[in-house]
């Protein structure tokens, strides 16, 4: 289970870890960890990564707990794509516990199946190199980021984007969102 950080986190959630959703709702088969590496200090962070299935809900919803070297936890972040009262998605996020995103969106919400059935996929102008350079990130996992982030980017326009890219990357990426919306070709 991604080198027991899995397990770390179903032990914290409850306790450490306050999450909006149930535990019984964490797809902990499909979870992931992902190394990062902070490029001004070389802090290494691991993301562990559990996607989140809730009644009319997006794929890309999950629940991103970071930690750092030590394994120690250092923040977690709560990502909710949803479908609301007039069948568009709601975007919702957390970081810790504290709510900084909730809009609802004039795009029509639908599953990531739906969409591929429909479009075959977002068409988006999507640049690796300038989401690397705006997170200081490696073009590994900005790479990852985009691929996650693609539909959500060019479904929710704006916050949901934003939400999305903080949830897959781990960390809060508010002060970033022109050069995230420019990575995207929004």
């Amino acid at each position: 289970m991604n080198n027991g950080y899995t397990s770390r986190s179903l032990l914290k959630i409850g306790n450490d870890i306050l999450l909006q959703t149930e535990k019984e709702n964490l797809k902990v088969e499909s979870a992931t960890l992902v190394k990062y590496v902070d490029p001004e200090t070389q802090e290494v962070l691991y993301i562990n990564n559990i996607p989140v299935s809730l009644k009319d809900s997006h794929e890309l919803s999950n629940v991103a707990i970071i930690y750092n070297q030590d394994g120690k936890l250092v923040q977690y972040t709560e990502l909710y794509l949803t479908k609301n009262a007039q069948g568009n998605f709601k975007v919702t996020s957390y970081i810790d516990n504290k709510k900084v995103v909730d809009k609802d969106t004039d795009e029509k919400f639908m599953t990531a199946s739906a969409y591929k059935d429909q479009f075959n996929g977002p068409h988006l102008n999507f640049s690796v190199s300038k989401l690397a350079k705006c997170l200081g990130i490696s073009m590994g996992l900005a790479d990852v980021i985009g691929i996650g982030c693609a539909a959500a980017c060019w479904l929710t326009a704006g916050a949901g984007c934003i939400a999305c890219v903080a949830g897959l990357a781990g960390f809060a990426v508010g002060g970033d969102a022109v050069c995230i919306a420019n990575a995207f070709g929004s």
